[in-house]
């Protein structure tokens, strides 16, 4: 049994399952009576997420055969307050051990590799969302101040096999640095501290509680250096000396006896590298990697890997529409996030198997072939319900996914790119109202 058929198989038979069904609900009576609205309708709901009127998405639930008879919008509300959102927490777990369960994954020199970044949320304006994770102060052009709903959404994602390996949801005013290192503990925590791994870290982590931390759970890391973060990275800014050098760095002063109660190293040694960008401009990353034979295009083609966290949040906000909240309570907020997280994950599992076979007999000259996301999430949302939803062969269903899979491919080229632009809020606002396609 392949990784997709494993995971059909488990959510299915999960969602059903009364032992689950009683771990994600919100009261003991809730999903105990035989209702229209189902513990296992009520996820593939969820799941898809569609940015149509409510009632229509309800309304074609009758016409398409899921339900016996009409319901209205107040129904499917009430109900959804019963199914809690860690259902799929615990699906997206088992999808992420699933697709780890055996070693046929990519990887960097022996390592799996991480990006970690973090991204703010914008929530939907409501008291309750606010007091659990804030907002933020905002002014307009004539000076008028408000404030909007928002959270942190701190991600470790494998940018070679784009699995969302850890994620949360934070309080808007939370400190990057600090949501890396409750990862980090996580990680460890959950006894994967042996995996050979390498986190890769933006400029916004460079500071030595984030060194330290990283040093004291043994976890390799490439994180990009301000020019006024460290004196020892002076002279590679300037590109004076050698391209890389190894220092021992020590806590500052006022931070030592916090490095001290936190239980981890007041000094650490690590390796500088500096790194030419193909505008001439020069960078530099610390490492941990301080023994190892690399070399310095190698350190750049490295670091240029943790853009694929960065595609991730582009995707999730997106094709995925993950802002466009389904509903204005907490429970809905989180219920959206989640599910978010969960059919990213789902998605490559299903796609990377057709997505190895486009490329398994390139000629050299020819580009990778890659599948188009709103094609693969599409399909995946469309066929929801005869995937988890009904207990019969899915050898069909997964005929047709692929089928759809190799629809509309696009090429992949490595050499391309284009230079960051600042749009105005009147052509961002026109985009999203008249050019932007929606995936469901």
């Amino acid at each position: 049994m392949d990784k997709k058929q494993r995971l059909i198989k488990h959510t299915g038979q999960e969602i059903r399952n009364l032992e689950f069904i009683n771990s994600h609900k919100s009261a003991l009576c809730d999903f105990t009576r035989d209702c229209v609205f189902s513990f296992a309708l009520v996820f593939v709901l969820l799941l898809q997420k569609s940015v149509k009127s409510l009632q229509l998405i309800l309304n074609e639930l009758f016409v398409e055969a899921h339900i016996k008879s009409t319901v209205t919008v107040s129904a499917y509300s009430q109900v959804r307050k019963k199914f809690k959102h860690t259902a799929f927490i615990a699906l997206n777990e088992k999808a992420i051990e699933i697709y780890y369960s055996n070693d046929k994954i990519k990887r960097w020199k022996g390592y799996r590799v991480f990006g970690v970044d973090g991204s703010r949320i914008i929530l939907p304006n409501h008291r309750e969302i606010k007091a659990e994770l804030g907002e933020i102060p905002i002014k307009n052009q004539h000076g008028n101040r408000g404030c909007y709903s928002s959270a942190m959404f701190e991600c470790r994602y494998d940018v070679l096999n784009h699995i969302a390996y850890q994620s949360g949801l934070y309080p808007s005013d939370s400190y990057e640095v600090n949501l890396a290192i409750d990862l980090l503990k996580q990680s460890v925590n959950k006894g994967e501290d042996h995996l050979k791994d390498l986190d890769i870290y933006d400029r916004g982590y460079a500071s030595y509680k984030m060194i330290a931390h990283l040093v004291h759970y043994k976890r390799d890391f490439v994180i990009r250096c301000k020019a006024n973060t460290f004196k020892e990275a002076t002279s590679l800014f300037a590109g004076q000396g050698s391209w890389s050098k190894v220092v021992k760095l020590s806590a500052p002063t006022d931070k030592k006896e916090e490095m001290q109660m936190a239980g981890v190293p007041t000094e650490v040694e690590v390796r500088f590298v500096s790194v030419v960008l193909d505008t001439g401009e020069i960078e530099v990353l610390i490492t941990s990697l301080i023994g190892a034979n690399i070399r310095r295009s190698e350190f750049k083609t490295l670091y240029f890997l943790r853009w694929g966290v960065e595609g991730f949040y582009h995707l999730l906000k997106g094709r995925l529409n993950l802002e466009n909240f389904t509903g204005k309570s907490l429970e809905s907020v989180k219920q959206d996030f989640w599910s978010s997280i969960y059919i990213s994950n789902v998605e490559t599992i299903f796609t990377e198997d057709v997505e190895d076979e486009l490329n398994a007999d390139l000629a050299p000259e020819q580009l990778t072939k890659k599948i188009n996301k709103a094609v693969s999430f599409n399909a995946i949302k469309n066929l929801a319900f005869q995937l988890f939803f009904y207990e019969e062969d899915q050898s069909n269903v997964r005929e047709k996914l692929i089928q759809l899979f190799r629809t509309n491919t696009l090429v992949q080229r490595p050499e391309r790119s284009s230079s960051r632009k600042k749009f105005s809020w009147t052509r961002t606002i026109s985009f999203q109202k008249r050019s932007r396609k929606h995936v469901f």
